[in-house]
Order: structure tokens, then sequence, then C-alpha cells
């Protein structure tokens, strides 16, 4: 089911916009200011943002030019719902690549479209994203996991890691199982456990699981992680020791 992030101060537009998109058929948030919907589209992972301009302290373009400035929220489809329709805003809202410039005067058909769009883009999207990706994120219920896909040596990697475990990443996870999936590195060499150390040391007080599949013996000849940090050879082996404890 699709998410997508409603960013307004109006409780009384969250609420019937809610009634319609669930009935639509999509799961939806809902971000009450500006720096609260930025937050939660790095965070929430949306697949498509609705936005309105007109809001205190962030308006609706400070949180467009938050969102295509930071890598991990640029490519979200952001469709503008204005109470306005003055052209000057409809043109500097276009400026930011929006998909659609609806106002509050509601065509269902309309939004619908758009919307169902914004989505099959959002998907597409995502998946040319996500096989670029040294680092890919997937949430399940009550688990995080964090797949590693190249060598843990390679920059673009490190990269992709110090911008994954944010504070914030981390404070929206915190009540989830954090697995790091190491079954899909092309290689391992001893050094590498010193920088799984290094990955670990920014997720702290808490729990962590590691996949480590065919690198299971390699890490565990190499390393003896602290009684946080659990490694098991595949899911299965994972399963067992949660059911257990």
């Amino acid at each position: 089911m699709s998410l997508i992030l409603s960013i307004d101060d109006h409780p009384e537009h969250h609420n019937m916009l809610n009634k319609i998109l669930k009935k639509m058929g999509y799961t939806v948030i809902s971000a009450f200011t500006g720096e609260e919907g930025v937050e939660m589209a790095r965070t929430g992972y949306p697949d498509i943002i609705i936005l309105d301009l007109k809001m205190p302290d962030m308006d609706g373009f400070e949180v467009l030019e938050n969102l295509k400035k930071n890598d991990s929220t640029k490519n979200i489809p952001i469709l503008i719902l204005s109470a306005v329709s003055e052209k000057n805003d409809i043109l500097k809202a276009k400026k930011y690549d929006i998909i659609g410039y609806l106002t509050k005067k509601l065509d269902y058909n309309k939004l619908q479209e758009r919307i169902e769009k914004a989505i099959n883009y959002s998907k597409r999207k995502r998946i040319e994203v996500e096989n670029k990706k040294t680092v890919t994120i997937s949430k399940h219920t009550g688990r995080v996991i964090v797949s590693f896909k190249n060598s843990l040596r390679n920059e673009n990697l490190k990269k992709d890691v110090n911008s994954t475990f944010t504070e914030s990443f981390l404070r929206s996870v915190k009540d989830d199982d954090l697995i790091l999936d190491l079954r899909y590195l092309p290689e391992f060499h001893p050094d590498d456990v010193n920088y799984i150390h290094e990955i670990t040391g920014l997720i702290r007080d808490r729990e962590v699981f590691i996949v480590a599949g065919r690198y299971y013996g390699k890490i565990m000849l190499e390393t003896e992680f602290d009684e946080r940090i659990q490694t098991f050879i595949s899911f299965n082996d994972m399963e067992t020791y949660s059911y257990n404890k």
C-alpha cells in the first residue's frame, strides 16, 4: 500500500484529505508544520508528498527548498494543494519540479489521477536510485534492514553509510530491530571487520543484528563484538535466537 505524506497547518484540511485518500486505498501520515514535514519525509520514505504553501514559520517554498537539496528526499514527487492559485505562486512552485498544483476546491478525479501518476513515477525512480545505491534500507513490521551492496572499502559506500545512520534515522527506528545485512557484499577482507566496528559504533546503546551469510566464519574468526552485537549466518538463525530469548 502506497504511503502519502500530507504537510498542512490546518487540522480540518488534514481530516478532509485523510478521508478522501483512505477511501482511495492509500495510507496517510500528517505533518502540521513545515519543519515536521521535512523530518517525516526524510525518515518516513513516503511515495508522494501533498504540500500546502501557506504555512507559518517554514512555508511551502522553504519546505520545497529543503526537500530538493536533500539526497534522501529530492526524488519524492510533490503535489501542491493550496487554498490560493496566484500565478506567481504556481510559477515559483514549478521551478522545484513539482508534479502538479491543485486548489483546495478539489476535483477528486483529477486528484486521484495525479496521485496515481506520481506513485508510478515514484516507484520507477526508487528502483533506479536503489540500483545505484551501495547501501539500501528496507522497512518491515518491527524491523529495519540495512543492506550493503559494495565493498566495505568503497568510498561511495562509506559516504552512504554516513548519510544513512543519522540521529534522525536512528530515532525513527528506535523501536525496531536493526539488522545489518552483509550477504550482498562482493568480497570480505579481514580489515573490513574494523569498518563493521565503526558502523556499529554509530548505533549506540541498542542491540544490533548482523546477518553475514557466507562471511559469517571470517567475521567470527577476526573479531569479537560486545554483547549488544549479535551475528548470524541467516535470517532463520536470527529468528530462532529471537524466539528463544
